[in-house]
């Protein structure tokens, strides 16, 4: 009986020891928020900026103990603008059972990748995208922008009604064209609505190798009181500002080319003016400082609009996470959530309304444009 006894503790004893070891060895509880967005290649200083901005988000809630307890994990993906390898990607960060995933950047990747979100009812929350083309829609889908034809509609208002624009020759970005071409196309039926003329429409893919010698002739045409409008990312701006000649003197551009390298490429190498259309408000608050500080500490570089909407997309991500389970409702629950440039309230779509702000260069730094609407 002894014997018998001494055995059974020995064996209990053995157990206790094997639980305790797989206790001590079992990875903690973590919540995992994925990242899919475009880190290398023209046009990824968007992205870039945007991960950056997620990953002093989660540092700070992490400090703050997490959500419910939890730590948030960040698992990070580069679709390289590339949609079949972002349709792969997102269903890879799926199948690691994210709870949600930021990104993408650009409209024509967002196209390809909302369909996986929807089929496997995974909430993805894009910083940036602004198609149209997705408005409107009861689906997984949320953006921390609104779409952009109101940006679009505005523009040529400015172009027209202060500038006074007479002609404006257009360039875009085909390889994203679920966001380039609706915006041109607002552009061009409010800026003839109001008796402005188009001189020329052009899409380009590939650094413009694709450009004819007569269309190039068509640059030339224009006059120092016409504008060119570029509709496309930043290097391709500053590539296109280069090469193709032009005497017009007035550069219009979208929202999605206000970046750093703009900032500081732009007045050493062109003398012309340059306008852009935006949803981002630089109005400089406590908070907004204290980010850039943050940045700048961190990665040497002052951040543009995205590594705001970074961090905020993970922010408000976090606060319906600490709300319940169920995300996309309580994402259309939040209201007035406080952003770091604006607060955030999802209307009925996953989308916001945010008003459109004219910036221009001035002192290399990006200065608000106010006019008379």
């Amino acid at each position: 009986m002894k014997k018998y006894l001494i055995l059974s503790l020995a064996t209990l004893l053995l157990l206790l020891t094997f639980l305790g070891y797989k206790f001590f060895l079992a990875e903690p509880e973590v919540i995992k928020i994925g990242l899919l967005v475009q880190l290398s290649g023209p046009g990824s200083e968007l992205g870039v900026n945007v991960r950056n901005g997620v990953r002093i988000a989660i540092k700070e809630i992490n400090q703050q103990g997490g959500i419910k307890g939890k730590k948030i994990v960040l698992l990070v993906e580069d679709n390289k603008q590339d949609p079949a390898l972002a349709q792969k990607l997102m269903l890879k960060l799926i199948q690691q059972k994210v709870k949600a995933i930021i990104g993408p950047i650009t409209s024509n990747i967002a196209l390809k990748i909302v369909p996986l979100a929807n089929k496997h009812q995974v909430i993805l929350l894009s910083p940036t995208v602004s198609t149209p083309l997705l408005a409107e829609k009861d689906d997984y889908f949320f953006r921390l922008e609104s779409p952009s034809t109101e940006e679009a509609r505005q523009l040529a208002q400015f172009a027209r009604n202060f500038l006074k624009l007479n002609k404006v020759g257009i360039l875009w970005d085909a390889q994203n064209q679920a966001y380039t071409y609706p915006y041109q196309k607002t552009f061009v039926q409010e800026f003839t609505q109001l008796g402005g003329k188009i001189a020329f429409n052009l899409s380009y893919k590939d650094n413009y190798q694709h450009i004819s010698s007569t269309s190039l002739s068509h640059f030339s045409s224009l006059t120092p009181k016409d504008g060119l409008l570029f509709i496309s990312n930043d290097q391709d701006l500053l590539k296109g500002a280069e090469f193709l000649i032009s005497p017009a003197q007035i550069i219009l551009s979208a929202g999605w080319a206000m970046t750093q390298t703009i900032k500081i490429n732009y007045p050493i190498l062109f003398r012309k003016k340059i306008f852009f259309a935006s949803t981002s408000y630089l109005k400089k608050t406590v908070k907004e400082k204290q980010f850039d500080q943050i940045y700048l500490n961190n990665y040497g570089r002052l951040p543009n609009f995205a590594a705001y909407r970074g961090y905020d997309s993970l922010k408000v991500l976090a606060k319906a996470l600490s709300l319940g389970d169920d995300l996309k409702k309580e994402l259309l629950k939040i209201k007035n959530f406080p952003g770091l440039q604006y607060k955030i309230t999802f209307n009925r779509f996953g989308d916001l309304n945010l008003p459109v702000h004219i910036y221009t260069l001035k002192n290399e730094d990006f200065s608000r444009v106010e006019y008379g609407r």
